[in-house]
Formats: structure tokens, C-alpha cells, sequence
């Protein structure tokens, strides 16, 4: 994530990740999502520096410009007003999605995101054509636009960080040390985009380069046929880039850049990693646990961090950590078809004593119910190929459901894991968190939500959200985003 110091005129616009990196059929955008004014697309055509033109006219006036606070939302004590419109606001996924960034940003930086009174310089978030900000406090009302598919938590808050005047983590002065451009993977028209911010341009705050930032485009992007065009130096790297939310190095910039002195706007969320316990135990965290794929299948599955790439299907995050761990996954969407097949293979575990406890956590949650396809679990002990689970309908919510099956293998076996493509591009199956443990599985296990039944603590929250309750509750949240209602509508969705 980069702070932008020229951003007067610039204007981003995005697509939700991915399809914000290749949302630009004119050649006409920078980085991809940058409306360059002529005189800039001019200079980048021949070559030159964007900061030569003409917003800045004199070196006396770039000088100014790089101490210029004018652009920050720091006057009204850091707070942003907002207003949204009616139309946008009708919407229940787009409301979902806009107060969940809220609470990110408030969570990690010192602003505050309040709706509009009579400010004169606001964010007005409207659904315009594709996702869009400009970059900056520019003054008066200034638009975010937010499409049919950038209505997700991680997109809007890749959006407010334009406006809040972050750039994109590649294009930063010192890219190239940690990243190798394939260009000949890319087109053309589309080489601008990967131009560096020059040094007069931008102020990385001392931060290292953040693969993982929310602000960082993947490894595909403008690529000819989805070829990597962005290759990391760091060996281990197998994903650039996430739309969850601010990773570490993302919340010290904000916090720097806002002058925050270690204090957020409201208490940063905690998210406990789930204990893992058992003889044999993966997380996916750093590897794939020795685990391989099955080359007789159709397709692989899929290592990454953060939620899937398809909107309305799969986790919002890995199980371990809640938030920014990893697991594997089958993507149902295209190059896929119906009835493709992704099988992953365990090593081989000598054959037990005794009866085992196998436990694994799996995600199968889709918002259209009839495009998933189907989970099977098979235990191979080299006598038999035994099928010990199988699933072929989607769970109401995206929380993660935890298996526990007693086995007895006849002999030296492995966990084969299947995933099976259904009618459509919301089919993302997912698994994490996997142990084996000698002895039976427990029967009884109490699972707590902390939330108490005391009738008196009965309310839906006293903040933005509450505004938004019967309207997520009438889309069937209290069901598919059980967790979040849990937090913000219990008296709404009758959890009390």
C-alpha cells in the first residue's frame, strides 16, 4: 500500500478482485484503475515521469506538494462524512458490505465514518458504472462507485483506502526489488499500467513491501490468457494480493499517514487461532502438509488466503486464523464445468492399533443453492477405497462446519478429499484444519457463541448498523451471515 502524494485529479476506478486489475477495454487507465488527465497519459506514452505534468508546474510547487496535508482527512478531527444513495442503499449486500469496511477501517486506522449532516466535503457512495474512487480528499462531494459485484467487505475497503489516499502496492518506487515483471506476458496497451510511482510521486512511509496488502494486484493481472505477469522474488509466494483487509504493514501506513499515536477508532477485532490439536495435524499454513494431487483427475485444488475470488460462495476466511491464514479450495468457476473433478491426496499412515478420530473443517456455503456439486471423503487402506462422508447440498451460512468420523483401516491407508463441480460458478468448496487422533471421537462437544439468553441484553446495536437490520434480516442474513447478526441485530433476528 503506497500513501500518494499527487492525487488532485486522479480518479480510480476498480472492479472487485480480480476483474478490477482488467477493467480497462479502452487502454485509457493507469495501474488499471487510474483515469490519467491527457497531459499525464501523454508524458506516459513517451515515457516520462507522471509528476512532470501539469499539476505541478515549478520544483517549488512539488516541494508543497509533498508536505501538503490538504488531501488527508484530517480536518473535523479525522472524521469522513458520508452519504450513500437511495438506490444503493436498497440493496442489502451493498449495505452489508459498506458497514463491514467501515468497521475495518475504524478497527485499524483513527478515522471515523460518519453519515453526512451538511459537510461540505464528503464520499457519496453510489452504484455508477464498474468500482471507482478518486484518490484523496479532493473537496466538496466526491463519488465512490460501487457496481453490482463490488459489493463485498474487502473491495469497499480497497476502494475507501483510494479515497483515504492509498495507491496500488505494485506500482511503488521500489517494486522491483521484490517483484519481476513478465512482460512479455503482457499486452501492448496494457504496459502503462505497470509503471512505477516515482519517488516525488509517492511515500511508502517506511513500510516493507506487503504482498499480502489489499491494495496489491495479483499475479495475473492484465495478463495475455491469465498468464502471471506479476512474478514474486521471495521464494514460498504463491498469492499476491487479498480483498479481506488491512494486513499488518497496511494498518501501520493508515496509522502513520492518519497520525493515529497507536489509537484506533474502536477496539481492533480479535481473532483467536484455533488450537489444532492430534497425532497428525495440517493448517495449510505453510505448505500442503505433503498432500498431493491426483493427476487422473480434472482439475486441482487450490491453496490461498482470504476469501475465494467468486462472490457468494465459499469462506470469508481460513479457519485457523479467521482472517488471513490459508486452505485449500475448489474455484467452480470458468475454465470448470459441471461434473469436473479435483482430487487431493494425503501421504500414507501406517496402519493403526486402534480406531482413529479423523476430523477435518470444511465450507460449502453458496447463495444459489443449485450450482453446488458435491464433497466426498474416501479412506484408501489398499484393500478397499471406502467413501466415509459425501455432501451434495449447500449449508445455509459461510461458517465453517467441523466433521468428526471414527475409522479403522484395514491397513496402510490415506484421506483422499474430492471435490466435484455442480451447475455453476457458486460451487467453492473448502477445506482446512485437518487432525488425525488416536482413539474415538468425542460425542459431546459444546460449542459456545458467548452471546448470553439474558432477555435484558436483548437489542440490536446502537451504531450504523442497527439501521440496517430489518433490511438484512428480510434477505435472509440471519441465516447466510449468521456470525455478523449475531453481533449487530440479535433482537431482529431473534437470537434472544
Amino acid at each position: 500500500m503506497t500513501k500518494l502524494v499527487l492525487i488532485l485529479l486522479s480518479v480510480a476506478l476498480c472492479h472487485s478482485f480480480p476483474e478490477e486489475e482488467n477493467n480497462d477495454p479502452q487502454g485509457i487507465l493507469f495501474g488499471g484503475d487510474i483515469l490519467l488527465t491527457p497531459e499525464q497519459k501523454s508524458i506516459i506514452e513517451v515515457g516520462g515521469d507522471i509528476s512532470q505534468a501539469g499539476l505541478l508546474k515549478t520544483l517549488r510547487q512539488k516541494r508543497a506538494a509533498l508536505s501538503n496535508s490538504s488531501i488527508l482527512w484530517l480536518p473535523n478531527n479525522k472524521v469522513v462524512p458520508w452519504s450513500i444513495t437511495k438506490q444503493l442503499e436498497n440493496t442489502a449486500e451493498a449495505t452489508f458490505g459498506l458497514m463491514a469496511a467501515f468497521r475495518e477501517w475504524e478497527e485499524r486506522s483513527c478515522l471515523t465514518f460518519k453519515r453526512r449532516t451538511d459537510e461540505k466535503d464528503y464520499i457519496e457512495f453510489f452504484q455508477g458504472s464498474g468500482c471507482w474512487s478518486y484518490l484523496g480528499r479532493v473537496g466538496g462531494l466526491q463519488n465512490i462507485s460501487l457496481d453490482d459485484g463490488c459489493w463485498g467487505k474487502g473491495t469497499i475497503v480497497h476502494e475507501i483506502g483510494h479515497a483515504m489516499g492509498f495507491g496500488h502496492e505494485q506500482n511503488r518506487p521500489d517494486r522491483d526489488q521484490y517483484i519481476t515483471i513478465r512482460w512479455e506476458n503482457i499486452p501492448e496497451s496494457k504496459k502503462h499500467n505497470f509503471r512505477l510511482y516515482s519517488n516525488s510521486l509517492v511515500d511508502s512511509l517506511n513500510s516493507p513491501y506487503d504482498y499480502r496488502s489489499y491494495m496489491q494486484y495479483s499475479k495475473t493481472a492484465f495478463g495475455i490468457n491469465d498468464s502471471v505477469t506479476l512474478d514474486p522474488k521471495l521464494p514460498g509466494i504463491f498469492q499476491l494480493g487479498q480483498r479481506v483487509g488491512f494486513t499488518e504493514h497496511d494498518q501501520y501506513q493508515a496509522m502513520q499517514l492518519y497520525r493515529c499515536q497507536g489509537k484506533t477508532t474502536r477496539p481492533t477485532t480479535f481473532f483467536p487461532r484455533y488450537d489444532l490439536k492430534g497425532d497428525y495435524t495440517c493448517d495449510f499454513e505453510t505448505d500442503l502438509c505433503g498432500f498431493t494431487h491426483d493427476k487422473t483427475a480434472t482439475f486441482e485444488w487450490a491453496q490461498i488466503y482470504g476469501e475465494t475470488p467468486s462472490r457468494g460462495t465459499g469462506p470469508d476466511s481460513d479457519h485457523t486464523t479467521g482472517r488471513l491464514g490459508t486452505y485449500v479450495y475448489i474455484e467452480a468457476s470458468y475454465p470448470q464445468k459441471k461434473n469436473d473433478k479435483a482430487r487431493l491426496k494425503t501421504k500414507w499412515f501406517e496402519k493403526p492399533l486402534s480406531a482413529q478420530c479423523f476430523s477435518v473443517f470444511y465450507n460449502m456455503f453458496s447463495r444459489n443453492a443449485s450450482m453446488v456439486g458435491e464433497f466426498n471423503i474416501y479412506i484408501d487402506d489398499t484393500v478397499t477405497i471406502k467413501n466415509i462422508f459425501s455432501q451434495s447440498k449447500s449449508e445455509p451460512n459461510n461458517d465453517w462446519k467441523n466433521l468428526l468420523i471414527n475409522i479403522k483401516p484395514e491397513g496402510p491407508y490415506q484421506v483422499i478429499f474430492e471435490g466435484i463441480i455442480g451447475n455453476g460458478w457458486q460451487g467453492d468448496i473448502a477445506i482446512d484444519d485437518i487432525s488425525i487422533t488416536a482413539g474415538y471421537c468425542p460425542t459431546n462437544i459444546e460449542i459456545s457463541d458467548n452471546f448470553s439468553n439474558d432477555s435484558s441484553s436483548c437489542e440490536d446495536i446502537n451504531d450504523r448498523e442497527a439501521e440496517y437490520c430489518r433490511q438484512w434480516e428480510q434477505a435472509g442474513y440471519c441465516v447466510s451471515e449468521e456470525k455478523t447478526m449475531k453481533l449487530y441485530c440479535r433482537k431482529t433476528c431473534n437470537f434472544c
